[in-house]
């Protein structure tokens, strides 16, 4: 009869014959591998299109496996759990991609963005402002704790000097504005923003502000950054429409 030996894993005695530990080990590993990928509607379309690479995809994952799990990990063990459970992915043919392919891209330049605190006397300021320069705002959205007014540059300091400083909470000049139109799916498919916005963060743009409004997506951006934002954006349209067969 074998020897019956135990050891510690995770806080609990597990009983262990002969080399019931690596095994174990490596369960973990997968269900790690698998909760990371499940969290990353991109990489599952890659693995379920074939164009991701693997043994890139792991190295790019180790650090986060390794915290998942607790200990050190290697490429090997996290390739091969990939390898394991790309195929649960299926690709998708209705998602996100119909809906960027169905879009199109507008660019605002020489914008301004001011934040101010949520108060009765914010709002009728913002109202008193709008009304007399309805046309010069692109976009004024609130929150619990603020309100955002997006605006051409040139009423900057105007606005500003309507707020008491004690109501400011940001004010950014020369940024612009990309505004992405969609068809009306956007509202029902999960994953299309998290992909417009992953693509911009490949680029090493920051996102100055986000606005949604029915069908329209208004990503805030600095000048200095605007025709890299345009470009990865634009791309990413022009890759929808080839993976779709539609037609510029």
């Amino acid at each position: 009869m074998p020897k019956i030996v135990t050891f510690n894993y995770f806080g609990q005695n597990w009983p262990s014959v002969g080399r019931k530990r690596p095994k174990m080990v490596k369960a973990s590993i997968s269900q790690a591998v698998k909760d990371q990928v499940d969290g990353d509607s991109i990489l599952q379309e890659a693995l379920a299109r074939g164009i991701v690479n693997v043994s890139a995809a792991a190295r790019a994952m180790e650090s986060a496996i390794r915290s998942r799990i607790g200990k050190e990990v290697s490429e090997d063990a996290v390739v091969t759990s990939l390898k394991r459970i790309k195929g649960r992915y299926e690709r998708r043919t209705v998602d996100y991609l119909k809906v960027l392919a169905g879009s199109s891209i507008e660019v605002k330049t020489d914008l301004s963005k001011i934040s101010v605190v949520v108060s009765a006397k914010t709002v009728s300021t913002i109202k008193s402002i709008a009304f007399k320069s309805y046309d010069s705002f692109l976009q004024i959205s609130s929150s619990p704790n603020a309100y955002t007014l997006v605006f051409q540059q040139a009423l900057f300091e105007s606005v500003k000097k309507e707020f008491d400083e004690l109501d400011l909470m940001e004010a950014n000049v020369d940024l612009a504005a990309l505004i992405i139109h969609s068809p009306e799916d956007i509202i029902f498919v999960p994953g299309c923003v998290s992909v417009i916005l992953s693509k911009i963060a490949r680029e090493g743009v920051n996102v100055e502000d986000i606005v949604s409004s029915y069908t329209d997506t208004m990503i805030v951006v600095k000048m200095k950054d605007v025709v890299k934002a345009f470009t990865a954006l634009t791309d990413l349209v022009t890759e929808a429409r080839q993976d779709r067969g539609v037609e510029p």
